[in-house]
């Protein structure tokens, strides 16, 4: 999911608009045969589903966030640079509505979406004068920008379902029309009248009554494997999750496994409706968390465990090679430390991986200061590798 300029892309009206009118030229362009035969609501709701927009839901289970820059001077005084940040749930086409202001309001002040928040600036003096009051007004702009956007999209929504709707309705009836005039000329006249022909010979076809609004499945399954920017996508994702979980550690460190393994897939199915399971039987046991992804059918597979110990982290590795099939080539190793000392939890996790049987020397990879990735070799294959992303998450709280 990519970062937006709030505001930046004209109004939501405009989208809504643009949108019917991609709509109406793909409807256009339908054979007169498809709209004859086509379920009239549920090609509706094909287009409706591919261009509504999302409302922009707050994100309870992380903290606003506030964050000072490098203070500077001008001529007079000094000031101090800082960022307020409202998190949101990520959700398909969300960037669509940050980007659009809301047609009945336009802000007066400068905001985006990053890595899951909302984010305005505020300038305030070096002795501070004011900036309790300017943090406070900036949170309420943001929120007041949220509710004019999520009515517009109320709005528009129930708009775009009923103008589809209507041009569905108005382009069959012309073609019925047409139809009925050039039924009536045939039947006053003495010959028969074929509206098409080509080279082959005519043959009585059939139109389905329904349309089929997603592929029909291959009878010979494609073979199921992951494209990096996928997995990255999905670790990042994860990473902005767990992070969440860190602003508020009091919280998250008294739920189980279970319960913050939950919250990580009811976040994933927001980006991959229904795609993201958990306790999922795969291969020799049951993963926690198991996620389908919409492209060529692509599977990952992670784990989510408290720190234990370098003994119960080796044995983590091993759980995957239960899971783990032989056509795939990630997984995922999610760790919560509710223990004081993260650095040396991170430090112990990473000397526990490479001491693993299947770890390949010098295959670990620092991505940050709790993320790394290293490569395995296949049990039952020397020859397979497997790429394990670390995500470490510090949950202590005095």
């Amino acid at each position: 999911m990519t970062d937006v300029g709030g505001d930046s892309a004209g109004s939501l009206d405009t989208y809504y608009h643009n949108s019917l009118v991609e709509i109406r030229r793909d409807v256009d362009s339908k054979d007169e045969e498809f709209l004859l035969g086509v379920d009239v609501d549920e090609l509706t709701e094909f287009y409706f589903q591919q261009y509504a927009l999302p409302s922009i839901e707050i994100d309870g289970s992380r903290d606003n966030i506030i964050q000072k820059g490098k203070s500077f001077h001008d001529k007079w005084q000094s000031y101090i640079p800082m960022t307020v940040g409202i998190p949101i749930i990520l959700q398909q086409n969300i960037e669509e509505v940050v980007s659009h202001s809301a047609s009945t309001y336009l802000t007066s002040f400068i905001f985006k979406l990053e890595n899951g928040y909302l984010i305005a600036n505020v300038q305030v003096s070096g002795e501070g004068q004011g900036a309790e009051s300017y943090i406070q007004q900036q949170l309420e702009n943001l929120k007041r920008t949220i509710g004019y956007k999520n009515d517009n999209v109320k709005r528009g929504n129930e708009e775009l379902r009923r103008d589809i709707k209507n041009y569905i309705v108005g382009v069959l009836g012309k073609v019925k029309k047409e139809n009925d005039i050039v039924q009536s000329i045939t039947e006053k006249i003495p010959i028969k009248l074929v509206k098409k022909q080509s080279d082959a010979p005519i043959v009585n076809l059939k139109v389905k009554k329904k349309i089929q609004l997603v592929m029909p499945k291959s009878k010979k399954q494609a073979e199921a494997y992951l494209e990096k920017d996928q997995v990255n996508a999905v670790i990042d994702l994860l990473i902005n999750q767990g992070r969440g979980f860190e602003t508020t550690p009091a919280v998250f460190s008294q739920m189980e496994e279970e319960q913050l393994r939950d919250i990580m897939l009811g976040m994933l199915n927001a980006i991959y409706p229904g795609e993201a399971t958990g306790e999922t039987f795969v291969k020799k046991g049951k993963t926690d968390i198991h996620l389908k992804l919409p492209i060529r059918g692509g599977i990952l597979t992670g784990e989510c465990k408290f720190w234990k110990g370098e003994k119960e982290y080796q044995g983590t590795i091993d759980q995957h090679f239960g899971y783990v099939t032989w056509r795939q080539n990630f997984a995922i190793q999610i760790t919560f430390s509710a223990k004081k000392g993260f650095t040396e939890v991170i430090e112990k996790a990473i000397e526990a991986t490479k001491r693993h049987q299947t770890y390949i020397k010098d295959s670990h990879k620092k991505m940050d200061e709790s993320y790394f990735i290293t490569e395995h070799v296949f049990p039952d294959d020397p020859k397979k590798r497997v790429e394990v992303h670390h995500l470490l998450f510090n949950l202590f709280y005095k």
